[in-house]
């Protein structure tokens, strides 16, 4: 809990949340973003693995917009998130005062792009095979749950809905399809 709280902070947001794609290792987080990143509306950064530094730079004394900056924009990916280094220091000295959560989202808001809720719809589709995968495979063995989740993700009502406009119903499709899993 003191993590998030951390994160959380008590300055001036940034913008809107972004979303992020996370996974154990070995998991196709990677592949995902690269997939992502491959659509030309879409701009997906790569992998960070500064967010503990940016961390500890926040907490220590003093003002921590230069260090976190610095660290930023010296970071070995810098050249890999194709960014504004003016345009980030301007992002940051915006928020007073600067918590880690508020760095984090002026740096992934420069990102900020009404298609991203394109992408988390996608996203949230996907996830909703997960059940439905696990049902099938319980029931018909693992060729029927490939099979099902298959037809389910290709399915052209699912393709059409991923493609155009964000629909409310992408919040609720998961949680439907963890439920129907549950009752299981």
């Amino acid at each position: 809990m003191r993590f998030w709280s951390r994160l959380r902070g008590r300055g001036s947001s940034a913008g809107p949340p972004a979303p992020f794609i996370v996974g154990v290792a070995r998991s196709g987080t990677t592949l995902l973003r690269l997939m992502l990143d491959a659509h030309p509306q879409l701009a997906i950064p790569p992998e960070t693995h500064f967010i503990p530094k940016l961390i500890k730079a926040c907490e220590e004394g003093g003002d921590p917009h230069e260090r976190v900056l610095e660290l930023l924009t010296t970071h070995r990916r810098w050249p890999d998130y194709r960014l504004d280094a003016e345009e980030l220091r301007e992002r940051l000295d915006r928020i007073q005062p600067l918590t880690a959560g508020d760095a984090m989202r002026a740096f992934y808001g420069l990102y900020a792009d009404p298609r991203v809720l394109l992408v988390l719809q996608s996203v949230l589709f996907a996830i909703g095979g997960v059940p439905i995968y696990w049902l099938a495979r319980h029931r018909l063995g693992k060729l029927w749950g490939v099979l099902f989740v298959s037809c389910y993700l290709s399915s052209p009502a699912l393709t059409y809905a991923s493609l155009f406009d964000f629909h409310s119903v992408a919040l609720i499709e998961p949680v439907l399809s963890f439920a129907v899993r549950a009752t299981e």
